[in-house]
């Protein structure tokens, strides 16, 4: 009997240079939902409670569902900001407190 043997590729398998076309860039993955910043800030307990029960029920991911309220949330705050930033054109800038003569210890 003949020892096995390990078979090589055949010149017909090869591929020839006039046959290799240059692919176009893999562009795998998700696409981009645009610029994105990371906001870090503590919760209260009780709300980190809810917001992983929600998770819980529903499967969704933490950084999308905060993203969601926290962006949904962001409309209350324009209203705030609109509101004092017209009473600070009103008053002809930003309040300042007079410190007087108060001088700083070292």
């Amino acid at each position: 009997m003949n020892p096995p043997t390990r078979r090589t590729a055949s010149a017909s398998f090869r591929k020839a240079p006039h046959s290799v076309v240059p692919m176009e860039k893999n562009r795998g993955g998700r696409p981009s939902k645009g610029p994105r910043v990371y906001v870090n800030s503590p919760i209260a307990k009780p709300a980190h409670d809810l917001l992983e029960r929600y998770l819980e029920l529903t499967g969704a991911g933490k950084g999308p569902t905060v993203a969601r309220i926290f962006e949904a949330h962001l409309a209350e705050l324009e209203q705030e900001i609109d509101a004092l930033e017209a009473a600070a054109d009103a008053d002809g800038g930003q309040n300042r407190i007079d410190l007087g003569d108060l001088r700083k210890s070292a």
